[in-house]
């Protein structure tokens, strides 16, 4: 009988929220598909009072691995990297999995151009997965606006409504990019008419809104307003192990890819 090999996970971004989670995840080995993934390197920064601890000291369990600030030991120890760190640090990352030519996921949100075009080239030689959002529900959302958009036109308003806890860096939110880029089609505006503009909206321009408070972990909201009627879709976040159990799903998916630029839609086989 052919055991299969379990694919070993490296994350970057250990100490940070979604980092931890994604630790607790591979700890549990919660069963299905997860079960064949192994934690088997951890990078924080070197400041980081976690650095050469275990990595499950931050989720007060024992992980058997090391957390480190030693990028080339850390990748070379996984088949693929999950990154959910800061836009600055996650390029850095992304350079590092390329001269190991070894995959990586990406959960880091609110890139310049530059750094998006930069992650695109390394897509030509490494298996990139990038995503506002790794929650499955989400994606299923993006989904099925980007098809309901196709058939409104833009004789139907759309608007994205986005809420996050306070602590959240960038707006709008990764995740409401990702649903103007689903609502955009040939019928639409490219451009976002933002809520605190003041000005009238024009035919075909993209609503959003944003909201920061207290401990929100991610609401995301599509209107589609026409005269006389309204379609709404939404989807809630309740537990931030949705988006670790997401990135592990999709690191475990990226691990048996080619060199190419993918999103959550890939790997679920739903775009």
């Amino acid at each position: 009988m052919v055991t299969k090999n379990p694919v070993r996970i490296g994350v970057f971004g250990a100490a940070g929220r979604t980092g931890s989670e994604i630790i607790r995840t591979l700890c549990e080995r919660r069963g299905g598909a997860l079960s064949e993934g192994v934690l088997t390197s951890a990078v924080v920064s070197a400041q980081s009072p976690f650095c050469g601890e275990d990595c499950g000291k931050k989720i007060g369990a024992v992980a058997g691995v090391v957390a480190t600030s030693d990028l080339e030991q850390a990748i070379g120890n996984a088949d693929v990297m999950i990154d959910f760190t800061l836009p600055a640090p996650a390029i850095t990352h992304v350079r590092a999995c390329v001269k190991q030519k070894k995959p990586i996921v990406i959960g880091t949100t609110g890139f310049t151009s530059a750094e998006l075009e930069e992650i695109w080239r390394a897509a030509e030689e490494i298996p990139v997965l990038l995503s506002g959002n790794m929650s499955l529900g989400v994606n299923i959302l993006a989904n099925v606006v980007q098809r309901i958009s196709a058939i409104l036109g833009k004789d139907w308003d759309a608007e994205v409504i986005e809420a996050h806890h306070h602590r959240k860096k960038d707006a709008p939110s990764g995740t409401a990019k990702m649903l103007i880029q689903a609502i955009s089609n040939d019928m639409r505006s490219q451009t976002v008419h933002h809520a605190t503009t003041g000005s009238a909206r024009e035919t075909g321009q993209i609503g959003v809104s944003v909201i920061r408070g207290g401990g929100v972990i991610g609401e995301h909201e599509v209107r589609f307003i026409a005269e006389h009627e309204e379609l709404n879709f939404s989807h809630r976040a309740f537990d931030r192990a949705l988006f670790a159990e997401g990135a592990v799903f999709a690191a475990m998916q990226l691990a048996q890819m080619k060199p190419g630029f993918y999103d959550m839609q890939n790997v679920l086989n739903i775009g």
